[in-house]
């Protein structure tokens, strides 16, 4: 629950969402708060119609608050899409108006995970769990089924619960990704990385956070300076980058 005045800035207005019961819970609400989330509002209401977004926004615009300063976000002009990324709305919801449809279900709806593949993240997160459960009793296998198994759950469970993707409930999207968080990375770490950092500049210089995850050792960007270290990464490297990253990078060196 938030128990300051949650001021957010969206296209270039002033608002106080503090008071505003989101669908996607209080914790939605708190990834805008005194920033400008006009990337994080577009991307996650392309479906929704402009005219019933703004009535309802207008409801908690405010002035501009004191003392504190919203950077505007200038990278992108929201006001304008480009042809491509209008095509790509268009496409996406052709898409999911065609399963809403058929389904008798809202578009929103439509854009969550069905049933069948709940019960898919949901194996996987039971494989995670036995694949821990052996570890602790030294079974040989899990030296790679476990890295196997907590990656295999996080890139579906965790991921699109975080991605506000795996339920309707704002609360089981809340609660989940915190069942893979002690072997994985803090859920408040990566809402802040992955889903506004990552998402929001995709693969801008200096703005996307997944351009750099571990530069001495690994470059995959220009914005990375380039080293010796990185010679061979694609073949050498990359494998065993990646099971350091997973239990060791994201949870201890990222967050710290």
């Amino acid at each position: 629950m938030i128990t300051h005045n949650a001021v957010t800035r969206i296209h270039d207005k002033y608002y106080d969402l503090s008071k505003f019961k989101h669908p996607g819970g209080p914790l939605a609400i708190s990834l805008t708060d005194q920033r400008d989330a006009t990337g994080l509002f577009v991307s996650h209401h392309p479906f929704v119609d402009k005219s019933k977004l703004e009535s309802i926004m207008k409801k908690y615009e405010t002035k501009a608050p004191e003392g504190v300063e919203i950077e505007k976000d200038t990278y992108f002009d929201y006001e304008k899409p480009t042809p491509f990324a209008q095509e790509i709305v268009s496409r996406c919801k052709t898409y999911f108006e065609g399963i809403a449809k058929k389904k008798g279900i809202s578009i929103t709806a439509a854009t969550k995970a069905t049933p069948k593949r709940q019960l898919e993240n949901y194996f996987y997160f039971f494989l995670y769990l036995y694949a821990v459960y052996c570890w602790f009793l030294g079974e040989w296998w899990t030296i790679v089924g476990m890295p196997f198994a907590v990656w295999t759950a996080s890139i579906h469970l965790f991921h699109d619960a975080t991605h506000f993707a795996f339920s309707r409930n704002w609360f089981v999207n809340y609660i989940m990704p915190y069942l893979l968080s002690p072997l994985l990375v803090s859920p408040m770490d990566w809402y802040h990385q992955h889903s506004i950092g990552h998402h929001v500049h995709t693969n801008v210089s200096w703005k996307d956070p997944d351009l750099a995850h571990a530069p001495v050792v690994y470059r995959v960007h220009s914005s990375v300076k380039w080293r010796k270290a990185h010679i061979g990464q694609a073949k050498q490297k990359t494998p065993w980058i990646w099971a350091l990253a997973m239990p060791i990078g994201l949870n201890l060196i990222s967050p710290i």
